[in-house]
């Protein structure tokens, strides 16, 4: 097998089982409503982030910062609806962050009282993070974003800043 067949093949595997801020990460851009959503609700307080790229780095270092100082249970395994793809086990389990760990990022990613959110729509980011978090790791992460005809977030109300 050749290094980048065995990259890939680990990557697929970690990705998988073992990575469970991808599927925050996701979950974050979701619940804000996509991608040019997820850039003006950064925006809201970075101006100069113009781009998804950098938005999406300024959020991978806010819980990367978030998770470098947080006291309490992180992680937790839930089960993923089906086989496991590799072992053909039911219900895999895989990481994700606990609903405690979502509520600290809340108070940074998404406060509540700013004066950018004069709606308090912020008080519904970490309900939907949470039921996004739990849809993704149990269904699956091709596309957790909402179809035509759907509500934005699993609770059927607008989050963040947008």
């Amino acid at each position: 097998m050749s290094n980048h067949k065995t990259i890939t093949a680990v990557l697929a595997a970690t990705s998988f089982y073992l990575d469970p801020f991808r599927i925050l990460l996701l979950a974050m851009v979701a619940a804000e409503g996509g991608r040019e959503a997820f850039v003006r609700a950064l925006q809201c307080s970075m101006p100069e982030v113009q781009t998804f790229e950098v938005a999406l780095a300024r959020a991978c270092k806010t819980v990367r910062g978030l998770a470098d100082n947080y006291v309490g249970d992180l992680l937790i395994a839930i089960p993923r609806e089906g086989k496991d793809p590799w072992t053909d086990e039911d219900r895999p389990r895989r990481l994700v962050v606990t609903d405690a760990f979502i509520d600290r990022l809340a108070d940074k990613w998404a406060p509540r009282g700013v004066a950018n959110d004069p709606t308090d729509l912020n008080r519904n980011w970490p309900v939907n993070v949470k039921a996004l978090v739990r849809r993704i790791a149990q269904e699956g992460d091709e596309d957790p974003f909402p179809k035509a005809g759907e509500p934005k977030s699993p609770s059927g109300a607008t989050t963040g800043a947008t």
